[in-house]
């Protein structure tokens, strides 16, 4: 069955194409006959039949969005690869300088993607109010195809820089100044 649908998704040229191939696959897959309940006794025999009397709660698509929303966020990268959130600066990617990619914070995780690829991950630890990042513990850069075409001109030494970001007293006109922690092996 699979390999039919990679056949199907060989072929496909758009998006919508792969979206409909993959909800009929799924379609199929749950109507079709299954080896594990060939032995089954009640006459179901595929996952439809078995599960087929659970329901589960159905939310409609805008307080799904709603929900999961408080937990993403859209970022630009700076042109080091950086994104700013919360007064603190995590590293991405440098060959994605200029792009927007998604941050979803949650379960003390902050996840850094573009276009549904991992790029880094980071344990956090939350304010009080839990809204703002008091901590940022156990960074992990994922490997991606999004690497920089640029050479780099000194060896990079496989640290993370995690920098809060402090401002300065009104006078000085609100100017940010970073303060670097520590460099944080990958």
């Amino acid at each position: 069955m699979r390999r039919l649908t990679d056949f199907d998704f060989a072929r496909a040229t758009t998006w919508e194409e792969m979206l409909e191939i993959h909800a009929r696959f799924v379609r199929d897959y749950n109507v079709q006959v299954h080896w594990a309940h060939r032995d089954r006794q009640d006459d179901r025999h595929s996952p439809a039949q078995v599960l087929g009397w659970v329901k589960g709660t159905m939310y409609p698509e805008a307080v799904l969005h709603r929900a999961l929303y408080a937990l993403q966020f859209r970022r630009r990268m700076d042109d080091y690869g950086y994104v700013r959130l919360f007064h603190w600066r995590f590293y991405g990617e440098l060959g994605l300088a200029g792009k927007a990619v998604a941050v979803w914070v949650y379960e003390g995780t902050l996840r850094l993607e573009y276009e549904s690829v991992l790029l880094a991950r980071y344990g956090v630890v939350h304010e009080r109010d839990g809204k703002h990042i008091r901590e940022v513990t156990n960074p992990r850069i994922g490997t991606t195809r999004y690497r920089s075409p640029q050479l780099l001109l000194f060896e990079r030494h496989h640290t993370i820089n995690i920098a809060r970001i402090h401002h300065t007293t009104p006078d000085k006109q609100n100017a940010a100044t970073t303060q670097p922690r520590k460099g944080v092996q990958p």
